[in-house]
């Protein structure tokens, strides 16, 4: 199977958080080495490989994709296979044109593949100008496996009380996408903000968006439910610790 299929579907995505990390570039990762793969090679695949450390870099070809002028030293690239895993790796060197005078015996130590893979392969694309190849390294404990989430590595979490009441006015957590804010909420607010079926006095008239600085000077956790604008905080659960938020009248229930 040719080298340049492997990392096929190369998209740049839309900046997102991934495993605490800004992840640009979203590419497949899933070839079985078989038997073109370095006799010291472990891995069966070049997702494998990675995360094992006998895999640093790769070579694509330029008519397969396009994507070679826009990834730098730096970026965080995502890569998958097709059994639902995902890895994160950091590139230490953006992709560069490989030449007939590169040394091949190196390229085979980088990418885990035999040198006979890279004549058979590999060498007429280099020929033509077509090959590129980038580094990188494994960001360390960015597994993640869909379908065995016990073998999946997630960073270190840490959960803290915050203390200064000031941190939770609005807009703080949408600056802070890769945290999870809990804060303590009512029955009553908590299915509106679901979409759920209204419970309790003022039904589908309570108010999501608020904001106790506006109304008294301070700050509660509720303030954290939404944006200034009333849109849902995605990293914000709430924690359902009484029925209602507000009587028939509109009026706050403490």
């Amino acid at each position: 199977m040719s080298t340049g299929s492997a990392i096929s579907n190369v998209k740049k995505a839309t900046t997102r958080r991934v495993n605490g990390k800004n992840v640009t570039f979203s590419a497949n990762m899933y070839e079985q080495y078989e038997n073109n793969s370095r006799d010291d090679i472990s891995s069966e695949t070049t997702l494998d490989a990675i995360v094992n450390g006998e895999r640093t870099a790769t070579t694509r070809w330029s008519h397969i994709e396009g994507f070679y002028d826009q990834i730098k030293e730096g970026d965080i690239v995502e890569f998958h296979d097709k059994n639902g895993r995902s890895i994160l790796v950091r590139i230490t060197k953006a992709p560069h044109k490989l030449t007939l005078k590169d040394d091949v015996e190196e390229w085979s130590k980088k990418e885990g593949w035999s040198v006979e893979h890279y004549n058979n392969e590999v060498k007429p694309h280099v020929r033509a100008g077509e090959a590129y190849q980038m580094e990188y390294e494994y960001v360390e404990d960015s597994l993640v496996d869909d379908n065995n989430p016990s073998k999946s590595k997630i960073e270190k979490i840490t959960i803290s009380q915050q203390k200064d009441k000031h941190n939770y006015k609005k807009g703080y957590p949408q600056k802070h996408t890769d945290t999870a804010f809990v804060f303590t909420e009512n029955a009553q607010a908590n299915a509106a903000n679901l979409e759920l079926t209204p419970v309790g006095p003022r039904a589908s008239r309570i108010t999501l968006n608020v904001n106790a600085q506006e109304r008294s000077g301070g700050f509660n956790q509720a303030d954290i439910r939404t944006d200034k604008e009333g849109n849902k905080t995605e990293n914000a659960f709430g924690l359902v610790v009484k029925k209602y938020q507000q009587s028939k009248e509109g009026s706050w229930i403490k």
